[in-house]
């Protein structure tokens, strides 16, 4: 979904996709087919790393913030669909087609051929 732009941007409803100076970030998430808007705020959850008592760093326990520390869309995300879910244990199982259509609306399915042998290259051709 990321690969494609506007899928992300489309999913978040502040407007000019920037960090929100107030924290609060309102998602599209989708139930039946149903729009219906989640909102969140930027806390996250967090594990301290202590490499000496000097060193110390602090990373997000699910998700991570991609290296520029720019990027937490996908943390909020995350967070958006474990509010969705009830709470973060509720999203520990699922399938990425699954979240696909809690995020897009669309339907979406699996398909998975019968023989194990066969390759990606096989399917498509």
């Amino acid at each position: 979904m990321a690969e494609v732009p506007g899928r992300i941007e489309n999913v978040f409803l502040n407007e000019k996709n920037e960090l929100s100076q107030n924290g609060i970030y309102g998602l599209n998430m989708y139930t039946l087919g149903m729009p219906h808007t989640v909102l969140i705020d930027d806390y996250l959850p967090l594990i301290r790393q202590r490499r000496n008592k000097r060193n110390e760093k602090y990373t997000t326990i699910y998700a991570n913030v991609n290296t520029d520390n720019d990027s937490i869309w996908g943390s909020l995300i995350e967070k958006a669909f474990s509010k969705y879910a009830g709470n973060y244990s509720r999203i520990s199982i699922g399938t990425g087609h699954e979240a696909i259509t809690s995020l897009t609306g669309a339907p979406a399915i699996v398909l998975q051929h019968a023989s194990d042998s066969v390759t990606q290259d096989d399917v498509w051709a």
